[in-house]
């Protein structure tokens, strides 16, 4: 098994808007750390809000970093070859029941996601997960210089992205499982 091209280069995403719930200063804090600790990084931020993001970047000193943006359906392309995603939020409520749309994203094109433990289901979900990196886990840092510099095959990151949200994302898994306990009630209850 070959090792993948894409994977070779340490391209961070950030995509969206820069609402403070989506939490883009964070995550600027956070990637000029990872600037510090990992040789040869980059920072892609597909934003609207392009002047608004280049003043974080520049207020927190990111050296490597990217701003554009580009229309829904050129998004797989601009992302082809990012390896690290970012999804940080705080302790809120709404996190705990919305998985944001940004990680079925990032998982669906082959991105490893970075977030915080406040993203609900996902966070638990993904525990144990090579591929997904939660910033409090104890072993965020050496999980994460590890993935930055040994090779990443793209089938294995595919197979266990699957085996774990595969579930997760499928909607026919989800309608089976409501009629299931939709019939449930049925038979207790005499609905």
């Amino acid at each position: 098994m070959a090792c993948c091209d894409r994977y070779k280069q340490n391209i961070f995403l950030y995509a969206g808007r820069l609402s403070v719930w989506q939490c883009f200063e964070r995550t600027v804090q956070l990637y000029k750390e990872i600037e510090k600790h990992i040789e040869g990084t980059k920072f892609l931020v597909l934003t609207p809000h392009g002047k608004e993001a280049e003043e974080y970047l520049k207020q927190y000193r990111v050296k490597n970093y990217e701003v554009a943006y580009v229309a829904s359906e050129e998004v797989s392309k601009a992302i082809q070859y990012c390896k690290f995603g970012f999804c940080l939020r705080d302790e809120n409520v709404v996190n705990y029941v919305a998985t944001p749309t940004k990680l079925s994203d990032y998982i669906g094109n082959g991105i490893m996601p970075v977030f915080t433990k406040y993203i609900g289901d996902f966070a638990e979900i993904s525990e144990g997960n090579p591929y997904c990196l939660c910033v409090e886990a104890p072993d965020f840092w050496s999980k994460l210089k590890q993935l930055s510099t040994e090779p990443i095959y793209e089938e294995d990151l595919y197979n266990s992205f699957s085996k774990i949200f595969g579930d997760y994302y499928s909607s026919e898994y989800h309608e089976e499982h409501l009629i299931q306990r939709l019939s449930i009630l049925q038979e207790q209850f005499g609905v």
